[in-house]
């Protein structure tokens, strides 16, 4: 018997055997015997052993043996009786057990079982047990033992009555004997070389079993710290801004209670648990260790509790961390260097120098020609020197203008072109200063950062505080307390929330904070432009808490499995949902621009009018022709007709006239078929076949050759009482299969379902109903897929495609290295769980290809499913090919390929120096220059009629044109009107410009910083300037090459060039550049935007791009064409999307596209690209200006010859 209850279970055991009086033959007979088995003996505790190999060691106690009531009691004094450790107490018949175990502690946890001899050497194996200290002892029945000379039950024996088998009190009174004619009432039996072991437990889980704690209190100690109120709102949704990990805990646990049947009791602390100066401890940690209390409020992890306490579950997750926000990067950097990249700096440097070289060079000619014409040089003229000219290049690069200028064409041309260059510059320069100035600054990072930077540091008034910034002795940590947090002579900067959140909004301050109440607060006061530039820093760097229970309590595993169980299903989140607040985000974004016109919205104002009236129109005619045309239509009643192939009619034609006749009137179609095909029948026909007739044997095994035997064709067979229907059991009657079995039993008939798991599986037969002139169904259900999920641990096999690691075969089921092969895990997570759903067992291999078609065959995980090697696989996408070898089920585990990119600025695909103003607007204003122009002319013309100093206009269209230029580039003029007419002309012109050049900078802010939406179709993308490139994965290399339209062909080519190197990168690669820009990559989203995550800036996310280049149908799992399992399966795998399963999983394993938090985009310098409209436009000048000098010097010498 002991050998039989020690190999039982199939677990590593080891006997130990302090306190038995065997005699020394009994004891070396055992010894052998349990050698023979591989289990050790001893008779020494051995307490000092790890707590790990605890649950490998029983400890029998005989009660016959003298001394045995002292040795139980010593144990239960040593809490032996707890678990891990494992008991077998041997007694008699005629033994008490409540009387010697009452007074032991042999609670929920405990793993005794008691040994009673029954009569002709069975025994009876009973677990005993008590929910508390106090409470009455429970005996449930574990397991019969018989000898074996009894296995044939040749001889009366006793059994546990059937309603036994549930946890219940009761007495041994309750076993009787049975005679052998009536039926075991065993759960499992197992045969050993001495006997048989009826085993009556329902699972071998302890915890499982005594999960029912019948109405027994437990009590769950509340810390509040924020309000005594809290106590009156635990359960409502009341005040969540005071003591929210409270109330979020007691929900979990208020669950778990109730899952145990437990009577739930609270007491409330306003600590979590401290030790005092001396040494004492205080709140829930208390109340554990004097055991008051079950269960406390989350809690975090120290190494002092850990010692003291157990933590049992994580039943929500919170976070103490520093918060702030961002301060601006003008406190932290020179902004005014920022605007442009060193690049830029040096190319407007050259070119400035280049202007002022022929600046020198045209004034230099200006000065020899006046004095070869012995004229006087002009006042404003530059003299030929390098002062002069500098002094001009610096009042053009400060925007402040210069009195000295070129007198011809050449110089001029250059000094136009420059001052025009540099006031676009200007334009991009302020435009980016307006940026810097609102930018947040990301340099606050870590604690080092926080540390050297000037915000000031606070902390929220909470114990948990005062107490982690003392404890934490690492450097950085130890300078933040010391410095910014309590600095010494100064008082701490302790805050309450309202206090510390307000802070916050101020700027230049960080506070340490729980950040549930925090972010309420914040959700609750801020304006929705405050909540943008919002960062956390974590100081107290612990992993998220978790619900404090006693040491060793005898309820830990109920209550893990329970709180287990809450998480699983979905509970635990939507719970943190409802009480919790997430990080604040704000709504606002920035919108890419667009020119809007003059005219540019009558049209859709227009259209909207038009079709308002047009929508009028419409419902007048339908509503006339309602009433004037159409008539009502009577309802007709359509029922659905079914067809009966009679495949064997054993009667004569007037029989089959007659039968014909008659079901007919029942709106049921028949007809007589000789021969079979397989036709694309439906649902609606049964195939009716008599067994009794000679053709029916190869009638069937036709129709089990051709497939008909299964889904969607139904069949009927009638069967006489005397005929024998063994040759069924080589058909393929599969589970998909819906055949029903007609015996007739006298003149009535019994109809039985008939199926198999597999084809090498037995035949299963199962009652459907029975007929005596009315047909009586005992279905349990109509569906035939529920009917038939149990398929009795029948393996069936995944194949799985991995790509990224081998390492993935071992890290299927568990979180390690997320970013390999996150679809495969996905898929196999899903796919087990309905293998279990099913009652099959779960089996998989591997394959590194998802199946492509080469010369006529199939590869990878296709050809595992197409020569029966795996009954399903990875989720893969729906090609037109695999739909002939395959069936597509569901999606459970959604994925997305295609290509990824940054969105390219939109200086890159335009001229944004262009943008600012519609084409009308620009003509408008070159049509106000031009008017401006012609006025000043005109009334300087008429100006110098009454005389002219060295300022005024001369009356030339130039000087016109100069002073029209240099008002248009904001740069001013030395020449003006002396008039009251002039210069009101000059007056407008200047103030015009002025406002135009204000929306024009304004403009120009908004684009330098705008995203194209160019890019965003594959007719773009292939037209686009970006490189592309794929993931050097199998798929990528099969996809660029199915595709024949022009679009994907061009795609294709930019991908695998013809000539050079193909474009296909690992994917850390593949990242890198598409974080460079102009670059999209090809691949399977999810592993890129782990990437993303990992290695991005907070503002580099906000632009990526999903194009999809294969354009098909949502991936899916691939069954094997007729399989039997296919509708399991497909309704398993609805289920599992239906619970919130498939989600769960999907939120484990996946990471979404990211988002980027922050309202303002961030700053980025203007590159070359940005200004390059600009840096064309100067060389183009100079070389005009080149062009100018040298006709200007040709006219000049022929006019002196």
């Amino acid at each position: 018997m002991m050998i039989s209850f020690l190999t039982l279970d199939d677990r590593p055991t080891s006997l130990l055997i302090p306190n038995l009086c065997w005699s020394q033959y009994k004891l070396k007979t055992l010894a052998k015997a349990l050698s023979n088995v591989g289990i050790s003996l001893a008779n020494s505790m051995q307490p000092n052993r790890a707590e790990s190999f605890l649950q490998h060691y029983v400890i029998v106690a005989d009660l016959s043996c003298n001394g045995t009531s002292q040795f139980l009691n010593k144990a239960n004094d040593k809490g032996y009786f707890k678990s891990p450790y494992r008991w077998l107490i041997l007694g008699t018949t005629y033994v008490d057990t409540s009387n010697i175990l009452q007074d032991l502690n042999i609670l929920v946890d405990s793993d005794v079982v008691f040994a009673t001899n029954m009569d002709e050497g069975n025994f009876l194996l009973t677990e005993v047990y008590k929910i508390s200290e106090k409470s009455e002892m429970i005996l449930t029945t574990r397991a019969i033992w018989r000898p074996a000379r009894n296995n044939g039950y040749h001889s009366r024996y006793f059994l546990i009555k059937r309603n036994n088998h549930n946890e219940t009190n009761r007495n041994l009174s309750e076993i009787i004997n049975r005679n052998d004619e009536e039926e075991v009432n065993a759960l499992t039996k197992k045969l050993f070389n001495h006997g048989v072991m009826e085993d009556y437990r329902k699972t071998k889980v302890i915890s499982i079993r005594r999960r029912n704690l019948r109405g027994h209190p437990l009590t769950m100690a509340n810390v509040i710290t924020d309000s005594n109120e809290t106590k009156q709102h635990m359960d409502d949704r009341l005040q969540l801004h005071q003591d929210s990990i409270t109330k979020m805990s007691y929900a979990i646990v208020k669950i778990c209670f109730q899952m145990l049947n437990a009577t739930e009791r609270l007491i409330f602390t306003n600590t979590w648990g401290y030790r005092d100066k001396n040494g004492n401890w205080q709140g829930i940690i208390d109340h554990l260790l004097k055991k008051e209390a079950d269960l406390g409020t989350l809690t975090i992890f120290t190494q002092e509790r850990m010692e003291i306490i157990d933590y049992i579950a994580m039943a929500g997750s919170t976070a103490v961390r520093f918060v702030f926000r961002e301060p601006p990067l003008a406190l932290l950097s020179n902004i005014f260097t920022l605007p442009f990249t060193g690049a830029v700096w040096i190319a407007v440097f050259v070119c400035i120098l280049a202007c002022s070289l022929f600046l020198y060079i045209a004034s230099k000619w200006e000065s020899t020609v006046a004095m070869q014409c012995n004229v006087l040089q002009h006042p404003t003229q530059l003299g030929g020197t390098w002062a002069d000219v500098l002094i001009l290049i610096v009042g053009a690069v400060l925007q402040q203008g210069c009195t000295l200028e070129p007198r011809y064409a050449a110089g001029r041309c250059v000094t136009l072109l420059l001052f025009l260059a540099l006031t676009i510059l200007y334009s991009a320069y302020s435009a980016n200063i307006v940026v810097l100035l609102r930018a947040p600054s990301s340099s606050i990072r870590t604690l080092p950062d926080l540390l050297n930077s000037p915000l000031k540091l606070g902390a929220s008034d909470f114990e948990y505080n005062r107490y982690f910034f003392k404890k934490l002795n690492e450097p950085i940590r130890k300078a933040i307390y010391n410095k910014k947090i309590a600095p010494k002579g100064k008082k701490p900067n302790f805050y309450s929330m309202k206090e510390g959140v307000e802070k916050i909004r101020k700027g230049l301050f960080a506070f340490h904070m729980e950040l549930n109440p925090g972010y309420r607060l914040i959700q609750e006061t801020y304006q929705e432009d405050e909540k943008c530039d919002l960062v956390e820093i974590d100081y107290i760097n612990e992993i998220d808490p978790w619900i404090p229970g006693q040491k060793r309590s005898p309820f830990k595993d109920l209550f893990k499995i329970n709180f287990i169980k809450i998480r699983e299903t979905g509970i635990q989140a939507n719970n943190q949902r409802r009480l919790q607040v997430s990080r604040p985000r704000c709504s606002g974004s920035l919108s890419a621009f667009s020119s809007v016109g003059l005219t540019d919205m009558r049209p859709a104002v227009l259209a909207a009018l038009y079709g308002l009236i047009l929508a009028i129109a419409v419902l007048l005619v339908e509503i006339a022709h309602k009433h004037l045309v159409v008539s009502p239509m009577p309802k007709i009643e359509s029922r659905k007709n079914m067809r009966v192939d009679i495949k064997i009619i054993p009667f004569g034609k007037e029989f089959n006239l007659k039968f014909a006749k008659e079901i007919s009137s029942t709106g049921i179609r028949s007809a007589h078929l000789t021969h079979l095909e397989n036709t694309k029948e439906t649902s609606d026909t049964l195939f009716l076949v008599d067994l009794d007739c000679a053709e029916s044997r190869e009638i069937l095994i036709t129709a089990s050759t051709n497939n008909l035997l299964r889904f969607p064709y139904r069949w009927l067979l009638l069967e006489s009482s005397k005929h024998e229907s063994y040759f069924l059991e080589n058909l393929s009657l599969l589970t998909g299969s819906d055949v029903v079995l007609a015996k007739r039993r006298d003149l009535n008939f019994e109809l039985q379902e008939i199926y198999k798991i597999s084809n090498s599986g037995p035949l299963k037969y199962s009652i459907r109903g029975y007929y005596n002139g009315s047909l009586f169904d005992v279905r349990p259900h109509r569906e035939l897929f529920r009917r038939r999920r149990n398929l009795m641990r029948h393996a069936l096999t995944m194949a799985n495609v991995i790509q990224d690691s081998n390492t993935t075969q071992y890290h299927l089921e568990d979180r390690l290295e997320g970013q390999h092969d996150a679809i495969a895990k996905m898929s196999w997570m899903v796919v087990k769980l309905a293998f279990e759903m099913l009652n099959a067992t779960p089996q998989y291999i591997f394959s590194h290809r998802w199946g492509y078609k080469q010369n006529g065959r199939w590869s990878g995980m296709i050809d595992d499913i197409l020569n029966g090697r795996a009954d399903l696989g990875s989720n893969c996408a729906i090609y037109t090919e695999r739909l002939d070898v395959v069936t597509y089920t569901d999606n459970i585990a959604p994925f997305k390929v295609g290509f990824i990119y940054r969105q390219p600025p939109l200086s890159y695909v335009a001229n944004i120096f262009t943008l600012p103003f519609s084409t009308e607007v620009w003509l408008a204003i070159a049509a106000c220059v031009s008017f401006s122009t012609v006025t000043l002319y005109l009334s300087s013309k008429w100006e110098t009629r009454y005389g002219r100093t060295q300022t005024q206009l001369d009356g030339t269209v130039s000087d016109a044109i100069l002073v029209t230029v240099s008002a248009f580039s904001q740069q001013g003029c030395t020449l003006e009107a002396r008039k009251a007419s002039g210069r009101m002309m000059l007056w407008v012109v200047f103030s015009t410009l002025m406002l135009l050049y204000a929306a024009y900078s304004a403009n120009i802010v908004v684009l330098l910083q705008a995203p194209s939406s160019a890019i965003r179709t594959l007719t773009q993308l292939s037209r686009s300037k970006l490189t592309l490139a794929a993931n050097d994965v199998d798929y990528n290399h099969f996809v660029f090459g199915m595709y024949s339209d022009p679009v994907r062909v061009e795609i294709t080519k930019k991908v695998k060039p013809a000539k050079g190197t193909a474009h296909f990168y690992e994917i850390k690669k593949g990242v890198d550049k598409i974080r460079q820009g102009l670059f999209a990559f090809h691949s399977i989203v999810e592993p890129v935007y782990r990437r993303v995550e990992e290695t991005f800036l907070e503002m580099e996310k906000c632009d990526l791009v999903e194009v999809d280049f294969m354009m098909g149908f949502d991936p899916s799992v691939p069954i094997k064409k007729d399989s039997p399992y296919l509708e399991l399966l497909r309704v398993s795998f609805k289920q599992i999307r239906e619970s919130g399963l498939r989600s769960a999983l999907n939120k484990r394993h996946q990471v979404q596209k990211p988002q980027c938090s922050q309202k303002v985009s961030a700053f980025s310098s203007v590159g070359l690209r940005d200004l390059r409209p600009v840096l064309f436009l100067m060389p183009y000048g100079i070389i005009i200006s080149v062009s100018i000098l040298v006709i200007e010097n040709i006219i000049y010498r022929i006019s002196i010859v």
